[in-house]
This record gives C-alpha cells, sequence and structure tokens, in this order.
C-alpha cells in the first residue's frame, strides 16, 4: 500500500509539474511575443512622428526627409524599411542584407511575420501604413529574437533540470510521509493480529482519539467490547444450556435404567416411571421449542404470520387461562381493556409473549397478593402493563431479567429462565420493546404497534 500511495504521489506531483511548466511556458512565450510586438508598433509610430514633425519645418521632398529619418535611426537590431504603396523603395538602412525579404513580407500586406522561427536569425516583423503630408506610404519594422530566444532556452533548461528534481524531492518527501502516516495502521493491524478469541481483553491503543486513526482504533475496540459480550454471553448460554438439558436427561435416563434393572416389575411402578420420563420429555420439549425460538430470532429467520385480531379478547383468554394458578395462592387478577382493539401481529406469538408475563408476574406475587392487567391505545401502538403487589425487583436483578437462563429468584418456582427473554425477543420481532418499573410493586410495560 506504501508504494501504491507513493507511486500515485509521485504521478499526480509530475502531472502538476509537467502541465505547470508547459503553461507557464506558454503564457510566458506569448507575453514576451506581444511585448516585441508592441515595441515594434511603438517604432513605426515613433517614426511616423518625426517625419510629421520634421515635414513641418522642411521644405525638401518628402522621400529625401524619410532617407534622412531612416538612415539617423539608432536601432541597429531593428532595421526599418519605408516603401511607397506600389511597393517601392523609399529609404532602406545601408548593407542590409534582408532587404529584399522584407520587401516580399510587404508584398503580402499588413500585420505581424516571424522570419525563421526557431533559428539563431529568427526576427520578428511588422509591416503597417504610415501617413505624412496626406501622403501613405508602408513601413517594415524587423527586430532580431536572439535576446528573447536564450531568455526561452534558459527557462525550457530550468524547467527539463527542474521538474525531475522536484519529482524526485517529492517522492522522497511523499513516501517518507506515507510510511509515517501508515506506521500506525501497521501497529495497529500488528495489535488485532495479536488478540485471539482466548484473550479479547486486550485492547488497541489509542494515542490521539481526536483524529482518523485514533477514531478507528476507538470503534475496533468498540467492536471487540461486543464480540466479547457477545462471546461471553454464548459461553454462559451454552453452559446454562447444557445444564437445563442435562438434568431432565438425567433423570429420564434414571427413571429407564430403573425400570430396565428388574426383571419383573408391578404396572403401577412402570406407570410411575414412565409418567416422570413423560414429564421431563415435555419440560425437555419446552426448553428445546424456546431456543429454537431464540435461535431464529436471534438471527433473523423467524417467520412471522400476522393476521387482525381483537387484542382485548387475547388477554381475557391468557388472563382466564391463569386464574387457576392464582386461585392456588389466593392472588386475584384484575384487568381493564380498551374494548375492540384490534392489532395487526402474530396471534400465537403475542399469546404466548402474554403468557410468559403474566404467568411471571403470579409465579413472583406472594400469597393473597394481586395482579393487574390494562390496555390502552396510544397514538398507533397499543401500551399493555402487567403489574403485581410483590416485592420490588432489585436494580441489579432487573438489569439481567431479560437475560436467557437467567433467575433472579430460583427459589420462587420452576422454569428455565427463558420466559421474560422470548417475550422480549417477540416484542422486537413486532416493533415493540417491554420495559421493567418499580411502581408499589413490579410493572411490565408492553409497547406493540397497531400494524405490527
Amino acid at each position: 500500500m506504501r508504494t501504491r500511495l507513493t507511486a500515485w504521489s509521485i504521478a499526480a506531483t509530475a502531472m502538476f509539474l509537467i502541465v505547470f511548466g508547459v503553461v507557464t511556458y506558454a503564457l510566458l512565450l506569448r507575453v514576451l511575443q506581444r511585448r516585441m510586438d508592441a515595441s515594434l508598433v511603438e517604432t513605426a509610430l515613433s517614426f511616423e512622428h518625426a517625419l510629421r514633425v520634421e515635414r513641418a519645418t522642411d521644405t525638401r521632398p518628402l522621400e529625401d526627409i524619410i532617407a534622412e529619418e531612416t538612415a539617423e535611426l539608432p536601432f541597429t537590431d531593428a532595421p526599418l524599411i519605408v516603401f511607397r504603396e506600389k511597393g517601392e523603395i523609399v529609404a532602406a538602412p545601408k548593407h542590409s542584407e534582408i532587404v529584399q525579404r522584407l520587401q516580399q513580407i510587404a508584398s503580402r500586406g499588413r500585420g505581424f511575420v516571424t522570419l525563421d522561427p526557431g533559428t539563431d536569425d529568427a526576427m520578428r516583423v511588422f509591416t503597417g501604413p504610415i501617413t505624412v503630408d496626406g501622403r501613405m506610404f508602408l513601413v517594415v519594422v524587423a527586430r532580431r529574437l536572439d535576446d528573447q530566444t536564450e531568455f526561452l532556452e534558459a527557462i525550457r533548461a530550468v524547467l527539463f533540470i527542474g521538474i525531475p528534481i522536484w519529482i524526485a524531492i517529492a517522492g522522497a518527501l511523499g513516501y517518507w510521509l506515507v510510511r509515517k502516516t501508515l506506521q500506525p495502521v501497521l501497529e495497529m493491524s500488528e495489535e488485532a493480529a495479536a488478540i485471539g478469541a482466548s484473550d479479547l481483553t486486550r485492547r488497541i491503543p489509542v494515542r490521539h482519539a481526536e483524529d482518523e486513526l485514533g477514531h478507528l482504533a476507538v470503534t475496533f475496540n468498540a467492536l471487540l467490547e461486543r464480540v466479547r459480550a457477545v462471546l461471553v454471553q454464548q459461553r454462559r448460554f451454552m453452559a446454562d444450556a447444557s445444564h437445563e438439558l442435562r438434568t431432565p436427561l438425567a433423570i429420564v435416563r434414571g427413571e429407564a435404567e430403573v425400570a430396565l434393572s428388574k426383571r419383573e416389575r408391578s404396572a403401577g411402578e412402570l406407570r410411575e416411571s414412565l409418567e416422570v420420563i413423560e414429564q421431563e420429555s415435555r419440560l425437555l420439549s419446552s426448553v428445546i421449542d424456546d431456543l429454537f425460538l431464540l435461535a431464529r430470532a436471534d438471527a433473523g429467520q423467524a417467520v412471522l404470520a400476522p393476521t387482525t385480531f381483537y387484542l382485548d379478547e387475547l388477554i381475557t383468554e391468557v388472563v382466564r387461562s391463569q386464574r387457576t394458578l392464582a386461585a392456588k395462592k389466593s392472588i386475584g387478577i384484575a384487568s381493564s381493556l380498551a374494548p375492540e382493539t384490534t392489532i395487526h401481529a402474530d396471534e400465537r406469538l403475542v399469546r404466548r409473549m402474554l403468557m410468559n408475563l403474566i404467568d411471571n408476574a403470579v409465579k413472583y406475587t406472594p400469597e393473597g397478593g394481586r395482579v393487574e392487567v390494562a390496555l390502552c391505545p396510544r397514538d398507533d401502538a397499543f401500551v399493555i402493563t402487567i403489574a403485581n403487589s410483590g416485592p420490588p425487583i432489585a436494580d441489579d436483578v432487573r438489569a439481567h431479567i431479560f437475560e436467557r437462563f437467567y433467575r433472579g429468584n430460583p427459589s420462587a418456582g420452576e422454569g428455565a429462565g427463558l420466559g421474560l427473554p422470548i417475550a422480549q425477543s417477540i416484542a422486537e420481532l413486532h416493533g415493540g420493546r417491554i420495559d421493567v418499573s418499580n411502581e408499589d410493586g413490579n410493572v411490565f410495560r408492553v409497547v406493540l404497534g397497531s400494524s405490527s
């Protein structure tokens, strides 16, 4: 990666310097040419002005005045030739070798021309009209480009030598910067590679939390913490699941071994063993179904079968089914339900959620206590409240009651500790939630959308 970034840096720098050099050279050439052209035009205008001034005080023929003024010009590198409109030479510098070529240029028309461009004899030529004493002449002004050519050659030499040097310097500097910038990434990679599943307590050191790499390290550490928490929960889940399955299996195996240990057993003894086996098998089947439901919910593969039904009628049925269990502990169950509340949800799963919550409320309510179930609509949702008069749930217990296989009070009765986690998963599958609070007892509040 360092090599690629350095190569891209060198390529970008080289492209920029080359484009900058070409553009700079072109602009410089254009500026010099404009200055040269302006100088030639200025020479022609100055010559015209000198003729007019001289003509105002001199009565000699105009051609003699032009010849004299041409001979007196101080520009040795800028020959000036004057032609009549028909192309006849009026005045030209002595011993000039380019008069004939300039005469040919004058015959072509007015404007600027460069003679022998790119050579040591290159010249810039301007042809334009001048008017003196009402007569029109063509003046041709030429100037050698030696100085301009030497200056441009020096600029080209600087560019051809300087650009490669700057590219080399930029490449070395870019490699150093890339290496220095990626060094923390390499160190983070090595630290991450050294972290194994057995040592998820290690973290990547964060040097500067305010920059991008620091933010990446913080995010990666947070990810490691979540992975660690998931693995811890998974290991505990597997241990608890093994424990919950081991006990019924041990009982079933023990009863089967006892039943088979004697060749002859009475029908009553065999029936008693089979009843125990059947009861434990039901418990095993229930735990396995619960685990399967939770596993599918975790994987996002739970399949809902939503229908439209009356939620108040479903709650009434669940409350009625729990009255027998509540009566054994002299617990009263009261309900306050908004009538004709229809909801679009999976009726079977919602029934199971309510059954788990109300059964949990009855189980943890002391004898002679009371359980109250309420249903009321709120905006586009329904709120189901299940409150009991039992002792308030401790804060450290309330923080874990929705964890799988967690039982805050194991002596309260049988159960694998999956009822509340399943209820929470069912609520979440329907886009809802379950909250717990202590308000004159314990209150479980379920929020479900009207179209879950």
